[in-house]
């Protein structure tokens, strides 16, 4: 599915899986499973194209994985992802912008398939 609007800025987050506990005597303890790097992408559509997002993140809520182009005129840059949020049983609520009502906004948030640990190298701005 390729966007009739350019997303805005998206930004970078570190998770990690793994689990935290803290002793009676408040000494802490921690495992770290693995550490995942997100990407969180603001999408913009027009409502008209509404049902068909929304058809892209229930797809994605079955953990199926697809390829995502930062930008769609650079076909070089891809990556396998999953969805990573929302996340089946999480709402997907598209929001409309204040500025434009016909224009509507749902942030994603996108887990790397092949690396999931290394971070994305991404820019934005082109400043590489």
């Amino acid at each position: 599915m390729t966007m009739a609007l350019p997303v805005r800025p998206w930004d970078t987050r570190k998770e990690t899986i793994g689990g935290r506990r803290v002793a009676s005597g408040g000494q802490g303890a921690s495992h770290i499973v693995r550490v995942d790097q997100i990407v969180v992408v603001p999408l913009r559509f027009p409502e008209t194209a509404e049902a068909a997002v929304l058809s892209l993140i229930d797809w994605g809520q079955t953990e199926e994985t697809f390829t995502w182009f930062p930008d769609a005129n650079v076909t070089g840059t891809s990556f396998l992802v999953y969805l990573h949020s929302p996340g089946a049983g999480s709402p997907a609520s598209p929001t409309r912008m204040p500025d434009f009502p016909k224009v509507k906004e749902l942030s994603i948030e996108l887990r790397r398939a092949d690396q999931p640990s290394v971070p994305w190298g991404l820019d934005y701005f082109g400043n590489d």
